[in-house]
């Protein structure tokens, strides 16, 4: 667990890519956020989505083969990137929104999205470094469907 979380902090083409998802995962949700309020500034937010989205997918393709974190996608596929790409982008999402809804004085959202930020690292580099990369896959996408659900039912 140290050593796969050393690697994952101390890269930072991995710092990067987990970035460039992060940024295509908050204009997707801004995106699809503002289309359900009838606001139109949505379809401003999806060719960035996109834009980011492809930057990542681009990005991975041409991952820097001397970095110390290529070796956890060197038997890429959908799990080993939900655990080891998706998973670190959802954290930072989890942590940076509710750090900001703190600062709102939006105490509840605050605290619930920092709740799932956390345990989301807990099970998947604390309880679960041994788990089969299905199981880890599995557990951040439902992560990410509930980061999705807390951002439209916390959105003012």
């Amino acid at each position: 667990m140290e050593r796969t979380l050393d690697i994952m902090l101390s890269s930072p083409p991995f710092l990067f890519l987990t970035g460039l998802l992060a940024a295509a995962l908050f204009f997707l949700m801004a995106a699809i956020r503002d289309l359900r309020s009838d606001r139109y500034e949505g379809f401003m937010y999806f060719p960035l989505a996109m834009f980011f989205g492809a930057a990542h997918g681009f990005y991975l393709w041409y991952f820097p083969i001397d970095s110390p974190a290529s070796m956890l996608f060197a038997d890429l596929n959908v799990w080993t990137w939900l655990a080891c790409a998706l998973a670190p982008a959802l954290f930072v999402l989890f942590i940076v929104l509710g750090v900001f809804n703190l600062a709102r004085i939006n105490l509840a959202a605050a605290m619930v999205k920092i709740f799932f930020g956390l345990t989301l690292v807990c099970y998947l580099f604390i309880l679960g470094t041994d788990w089969a990369p299905d199981v880890k896959g599995i557990i951040t996408f439902i992560y990410c469907l509930t980061w999705f659900h807390v951002e439209f039912e916390t959105a003012s």
